[in-house]
């Protein structure tokens, strides 16, 4: 927990990345992904603060267990591992109202990236190895209304509502999932969008 509940912005700085040797979980696991750090010296994972994911970190130690692992790192294999790619949804080139997001999870971790297209095709390929990672599919809604809304004796599922059902699905593949994508809301614009039917 925070040492404090509360924090202005200008004591908080979000959006930092690392590419690991440089911070770890408390159980000594090396942390790769965003981070935010405050005024106070801590130092948190996700890009800002997250009361349901985000862990404090600490400084990076290389103890034995961490030199064995990356001596086994260095062992040549066929596997790759998946990047941490975040969307960049434009509303204008929708074909739905919703984006495709993938996320991938170390079956050792509770760390979750969110990736691209390009690492799920080398998922399904067997490029990124399915004993060491679970990855899921979403199709996130963004455009649209964002609660639901009555139609006579129906309700139209809004935003909200349809990122649920989507989250709920995959979390019988990854649990964690839950915990991180807790904003149902994210990149979404309050508003129908229209795809103009085809000239020819």
């Amino acid at each position: 927990m925070r040492q404090r509940s509360r924090y202005t912005k200008s004591e908080i700085t979000m959006g930092l990345f690392t590419t690991g040797s440089q911070w770890m979980t408390k159980d000594g696991t090396e942390y790769f992904g965003q981070y935010h750090t405050y005024v106070t010296g801590e130092i948190y994972t996700e890009p800002k603060w997250n009361q349901y994911s985000s862990v404090p970190l600490f400084p990076y130690r290389e103890e034995k267990t961490n030199v064995i692992y990356r001596k086994l790192k260095d062992i040549k294999t066929d596997y790759v591992a998946p990047q941490q790619i975040l969307p960049h949804p434009d509303t204008t080139k929708l074909k739905d109202n919703f984006i495709v997001r993938y996320f991938f999870q170390k079956i050792n971790s509770s760390f979750i990236i969110e990736s691209n297209e390009a690492n799920y095709k080398l998922y399904q390929s067997g490029k990124i190895d399915n004993n060491l990672y679970l990855m899921v599919v979403l199709n996130w809604y963004i455009v649209g209304h964002i609660n639901d809304e009555n139609e006579g004796i129906a309700i139209r599922p809004g935003i909200t509502t349809k990122n649920k059902i989507e989250v709920t699905r995959a979390s019988k593949t990854m649990p964690d999932i839950m915990r991180h994508l807790v904003n149902y809301t994210e990149y979404s614009t309050d508003t129908d969008y229209v795809v103009p039917p085809a000239i020819n």
